[in-house]
């Protein structure tokens, strides 16, 4: 499906209708690079940055993530300041914020989680999160960075996807996920302080692990520490 709307140009109107505090790049070398570097002068509680284009936008474990092209995709973090530490539960939370975000805004595509950072639609990754904490003193940055294939995807790469290539995206269905995803980051953002999940949290990442194709085995559930718990073992979500 062609590209109908220019991505960034629709999210800057989007944040600033909506009076969010935001920067905004035709090119810079990562959006989690600047929120870092504004996060110790930081006053807002919350504050966003977007970009045209990265040049060295980063995945886990410091693995490249570059954008060729320009407007097509989201590339954006979402800087939070938090009352004390971000707790080990911060990536199933945040992971399980951004899933339940596109199954509302986007019904009935296959999206999934597959821990620790990343969403799938169907076997193909669309959408990679990178979180990163900044600890000052007794505050503490929560900064998250969301890079979702809209329009493109990298061909170089065999198992990605991108999220126009199963469903067509109008300005009035990309408002609507930003609005969604924008309250549902602020509200993990509020859990990642607590020690533990929910059991309520716990079901809901269960589901959406789950949906995933490709696992060798279900799990059959998530402890409160972010275990990921199948028949066979037991593995923690910050070892893999």
């Amino acid at each position: 499906m062609s590209d109908s709307i220019d991505i960034f140009k629709t999210t800057n109107e989007w944040l600033k209708s909506h009076k969010i505090i935001f920067n905004a790049y035709e090119s810079t070398d990562s959006t989690n690079n600047q929120a870092k570097i504004e996060a110790s002068e930081l006053k807002e509680n919350t504050k966003v940055y977007i970009a045209a284009k990265q040049t060295a936008g980063r995945g886990r474990n410091n693995n490249q993530w570059l954008n060729s092209t320009t407007s097509n995709n989201l590339l954006a973090t979402w800087s939070f300041h938090l009352p004390s530490a971000a707790q080990s539960v911060t990536s199933p939370i945040i992971g399980l914020s951004v899933y339940e975000s596109l199954t509302e805004a986007f019904a009935n595509i296959p999206f999934s989680i597959k821990a620790p950072n990343d969403i799938y639609i169907a076997d193909k990754k669309a959408l990679g999160i990178l979180i990163e904490s900044i600890s000052m003193g007794a505050n503490t940055r929560l900064i998250v960075g969301i890079g979702l294939n809209v329009f493109s995807h990298p061909e170089q790469i065999s198992n990605s996807t991108h999220l126009s290539s199963v469903i067509s995206i109008s300005k009035e269905n990309w408002t609507h996920f930003l609005e969604i995803l924008n309250q549902n980051l602020a509200q993990a953002a509020r859990a990642a302080t607590g020690a533990h999940l929910t059991p309520e949290q716990r079901d809901r990442i269960l589901i959406g692990l789950n949906q995933y194709p490709n696992l060798s085995e279900k799990y059959v559930s998530v402890s409160p520490f972010g275990d990921l718990v199948s028949e066979k073992k037991t593995t923690s979500w910050r070892e893999l």
